[in-house]
């Protein structure tokens, strides 16, 4: 019999923003409850697995290993429902890829993540960018929300695919219902939750030739990326 391969949504309990997305998931969509993975409550939807953290997500290193470990399924990729801090304040929705690759190896990750490496960016990026974007406009969100994406940064080290899906920037605006259930709607679309096809999906002969980039400088918020990542054909890797 062939092993599972499944995506994992890792839930911080301990983060509203996390927790509300989440939530909106589990109302929203048909979830059968796991026995506990690593005394964790755990879901599964198809091919998806919820697992849920109590409080703090960037130190959980190796979360593909340990599921496979627990349960002997296989883990494709990990995306992290999150808040987003900034110190400018500015209620913001975001995309990013994780690691810190630009730390001397060796030394201590401040927040999280292994020195000097990167996880796989996820080839979901810049199709759930522009299917934010797209969907967005025209919204209230786009009235009280800046879109970006954000450079590579912070843990947690998995040696599989991740992306991190953020409210931000302040304590104020994490809790908000009506960016948490339009993040978990990107993310129910990207997964195929719904039934539908899922979206970001590489497939080498079908995208063949299409471009791939790994973008230098700009600041963390990457606005030469924002716009790029919107072109079609394009396929968005580290920042």
């Amino acid at each position: 019999m062939a092993t599972e391969v499944v995506s994992i949504l890792a839930v911080n309990q301990g983060d509203i923003a996390s927790y509300n997305q989440a939530k909106v998931l589990l109302e929203k969509f048909s979830w059968q409850q796991l026995a506990p993975v690593e005394g964790k409550i755990a879901y599964k939807h198809g091919k998806v697995r919820m697992w849920l953290f109590e409080d703090g997500i960037l130190f959980e290193d190796n979360i593909d290993k340990r599921w496979n470990i627990a349960t002997g399924e296989n883990v494709c990729e990990v995306i992290f429902p999150s808040r987003h801090a900034a110190a400018s304040g500015k209620p913001s929705l975001t995309l990013h890829p994780i690691g810190v690759p630009h730390l001397l190896r060796g030394t201590k990750a401040q927040y999280g993540g292994k020195s000097g490496y990167a996880p796989p960016p996820s080839t979901r990026l810049a199709s759930w960018w522009k299917k934010l974007t797209n969907s967005v406009n025209g919204t209230s969100l786009a009235e009280r929300f800046e879109l970006t994406l954000e450079v590579t940064h912070h843990g947690p080290w998995l040696e599989v695919p991740a992306l991190f899906i953020e409210i931000g920037s302040t304590e104020a605006v994490w809790p908000d219902e009506e960016a948490a259930e339009h993040l978990a709607g990107i993310i129910a679309e990207g997964l195929g939750l719904n039934g539908t096809k899922q979206v970001g999906v590489w497939d080498s002969v079908e995208h063949s030739g299409e471009l791939v980039l790994v973008t230098l400088g700009g600041g963390h918020y990457a606005p030469r990326a924002n716009k790029l990542a919107l072109l079609d054909g394009v396929w968005l890797g580290h920042m």
